[in-house]
């Protein structure tokens, strides 16, 4: 550990007035939690906090690279839907990550890893007037990359206003989030043969596929919301009638290009043996609108209300051009008594592009006077559009025409829950039919058949003994066709932690360790030119333990951690792969602080 004793001194200690990374995108737990937080629902409002984690191969949770791609499935398949078609591995990246703020509060936090990322993210919310309030956020996010010729950058924003009448019946917002993301994708390393050992961690020595490949990617997100309900008074036989709007504007541009072309890479090459070139615009707008009512039966109140929506397309790809629309209509009930609930709605999909599809969803929320668990039962079906991606594409290494039908879903689940929060375990089923995924030669193709994924996991959160805690979180999961879908067997988080109040109960601390681990699999790779995942059957990933060591401190509203990652790198001799051509980066040394400011003035 000698050489890492420089890294404390060079990226700590100058670190230790900004904080840590607060993009959920970019988070798996290491948990502290005090005793009485315990009993609270909400895990997050714990003494301290989450330690939020940013694996510096700088992409977002649902790039393949990163470790906890293999976390457990939230039934989200890879298919794209039309509001951002293709994108898949870098979708994450372009909106920044909304924490739900009470007004007049701001936030500044600051990470530095040893490997020379580093995150920065301010913002804050704020009355100014009146009945108004503005918000603003900036988030960058920088790395070096572990890899020969990689350097990756994001830029994101929020500019906000909202406003709400002194009666609370009506309240509008709008909100601009601009995005930039630049990355160097250089494929991986061209030889994982010679990653083994401790040779994981010399990655700026590795040889790798792609030298001067590199993506840009824009967006702009325009996004008003009006609401409007008739009286704020919830008396009994006397409905309330409201109305939802919301009005959102995508435009989207993507760019990847390289000026060398790795003939072992790219199988194919159409018209350019000599560079790559592949470019995507998109621009959506979507307008939707509920109107309902309302009404208090006693100790029960009925809600019912009609959905409608309608969105206009635009999709372009060298020289070719798709206009397409969108209608969508339907009803919905909801019903509360006491405790409980129960929410049914169905929407029909029209368009002039693809086959007619709907939605239908079910679920309920039973709970007890005389039981501390909740029941939840939920069942949907989605009859999906395919993304105009998968039906046709056209660059200098990927040509394909495709009439896919609609992906159907049935998804269906049962969850008990402790409602202090302490408990929790679900059991879900997925049926899939006409699923499209990208093949072991990054094409898309459908499968016809159905096949099922099942999944049961759980989440406990203790008190060990005298100011000892755990919190584990357990899944078993499994699909009937792996050749479509892939997932690990068993994946599985664990963080065992100490926790208690020092220097004259002016400081919290917490320290402990973090066990990561999930069972072997081929996970999907990554296609930089279409930043897509596929099908591969190279290079198995997992069956070996992700260790982190870290420690919290909390000094009212500010809070700081020091951070090794991947400890166990080095000593495990296992070759780790977050998949096909992307080693592991190896120990990592990370440190932040998160400040909140916090203004409680009484509302006007």
């Amino acid at each position: 550990m000698k050489s890492y004793n420089n890294k404390f001194l060079v990226f700590i200690l100058p670190a230790i007035f900004l904080y840590y990374s607060a993009t959920a995108q970019f988070s798996i737990s290491d948990t502290a939690i005090t005793k009485s937080s315990l009993t609270k629902k909400s895990f997050s409002d714990s003494s301290t906090f989450f330690n939020q984690l940013y694996y510096s191969s700088v992409l977002g949770e649902d790039f393949i690279v990163y470790r906890n791609v293999s976390a457990p499935i939230d039934f989200k398949l890879n298919y794209s839907d039309n509001i951002l078609p293709g994108f898949k591995g870098v979708s994450s990246l372009l909106n920044y990550p909304n924490d739900s703020l009470p007004i007049n509060t701001s936030h500044i936090r600051y990470v530095k890893g040893s490997k020379l990322e580093q995150i920065f993210d301010a913002g804050f919310r704020q009355r100014i007037f009146g009945r108004f309030s503005i918000n603003g956020n900036f988030r960058t996010i920088n790395s070096p990359g572990f890899f020969i010729n990689q350097l990756n950058k994001i830029l994101n924003y929020d500019l906000g206003v909202a406003y709400q009448s002194k009666d609370a019946r009506l309240s509008m917002a709008f909100n601009f989030q601009p995005s930039v993301v630049n990355l160097q994708l250089n494929g991986g390393v061209k030889y994982d043969s010679l990653v083994s050992g401790i040779a994981n961690n010399a990655g700026k020595s590795l040889e790798v596929n792609l030298t001067d490949a590199s993506m840009r990617l824009r967006k702009k997100y325009l996004n008003y919301i009006f609401d409007y309900k008739s009286s704020i008074n919830d008396s009994v036989l006397r409905p309330v009638w409201f109305v939802n709007s919301k009005l959102d504007y995508s435009q989207i541009s993507y760019s990847y290009k390289s000026e060398t072309v790795n003939d072992d890479f790219y199988s194919l090459v159409n018209f350019d043996s000599t560079s790559t070139d592949d470019s995507l615009f998109f621009s959506s707008v979507h307008y939707t609108v509920i109107p309902g009512f309302s009404l208090r039966l006693y100790n029960s109140t009925l809600s019912i209300f009609n959905i409608s929506s309608f969105e206009i397309n635009n999709y372009h790809y060298f020289g070719s051009t798709l206009n397409y629309e969108v209608f969508s209509t339907g009803a919905g009930i909801r019903f509360l008594k006491g405790r409980s609930s129960s929410v049914f709605q169905g929407v029909f999909n029209s368009s002039d592009e693809f086959e007619s599809g709907f939605e239908i969803s079910f679920s309920s929320s039973l709970k007890s006077k005389n039981y501390p668990f909740s029941l939840i039962v939920s069942s949907n079906y989605k009859s999906a559009f395919p993304s105009p991606l998968l039906e046709n594409y056209n660059s200098n290494h990927f040509k394909w025409t495709n009439n896919f039908s609609n992906t159907e879903i049935l998804n269906s689940s049962l969850s008990l829950v402790n409602e202090d929060g302490r408990y929790k375990i679900k059991a879900s089923w997925m049926n899939v039919k006409d699923y499209i995924f990208f093949n072991s030669v990054a094409v898309p193709h459908q499968r016809i058949e159905p096949f099922n994924i099942m999944q049961v996991r759980s989440n406990l959160r203790v008190h060990l003994y005298r100011k000892w805690f755990l919190f584990a979180d357990l899944s078993f999961q499994k699909t009937d066709n792996e050749n479509t879908y892939r997932m690990p067997f068993i994946y599985s988080y664990a963080s065992v932690f100490h926790e208690s109040l020092i220097i004259k109960n002016a400081m919290r601390i917490s320290y402990g360790t973090g066990c990561h681990y999930f069972s072997k699999f081929y996970a999907d790779a990554f296609m930089p030119a279409t930043s897509q995942f596929y099908i591969q059957n190279i290079v198995k990933i997992g069956g070996y333990p992700y260790i982190d060591l870290f420690v919290n401190f909390r000094i009212k509203t500010v809070d700081f951690f020091l951070k090794i990652e991947n400890a166990s790198s080095g000593f495990i001799d296992l070759d780790s792969f977050y998949s096909l051509h992307q080693p592991t980066p190896g120990r990592t040394l990370k440190a932040g602080i998160n400040w909140n400011f916090k203004d409680n003035q009484p509302r006007r």
